[in-house]
């Protein structure tokens, strides 16, 4: 009976400790990565580093992200869009929204009705 009770109890910590383990978002699933791509022809901008630094991102090239449910732009300081990230789903696209956010950046779409450029955020600079 003792013995049945340790095991069941080993049992226990060992399943806990696999999901204690375990990544709560696994990067490797389709869909939950963002995609992203530098235009062609644009500056990067001088905090660029802290967007690839704080967001899960996948290059793709700017034909395939355009190709995602949900588009972000960031603007250069020169005010060009010179990234697009792509979200496939909307938890995605908010997570990416909130971190940019974090980042001291402002969406000037945060208020606006329909997307512009063919982005549904457009981040920059305040």
């Amino acid at each position: 009976m003792l013995a049945s009770g340790l095991f069941k109890l080993m049992q226990l910590i060992t399943d806990a400790d696999h999901w204690r383990r375990r990544p709560l978002f696994n990067a490797t699933t389709k869909g939950t990565t963002l995609k992203t791509a530098l235009l062609d022809g644009k500056t990067p901008a001088n905090f660029d580093q802290n967007i690839i630094g704080n967001l899960l991102l996948d290059v793709a090239s700017s034909a395939d992200v355009r190709q995602e449910k949900m588009l972000i732009g960031v603007r250069n300081e020169r005010g060009d869009i010179y990234r697009l990230i792509g979200a496939t789903k909307v938890n995605s696209f908010n997570n990416a929204v909130e971190e940019l956010e974090d980042l001291g950046l402002v969406d000037e779409l945060k208020d606006a009705e329909a997307p512009a450029d063919g982005c549904d955020a457009i981040f920059r600079l305040p």
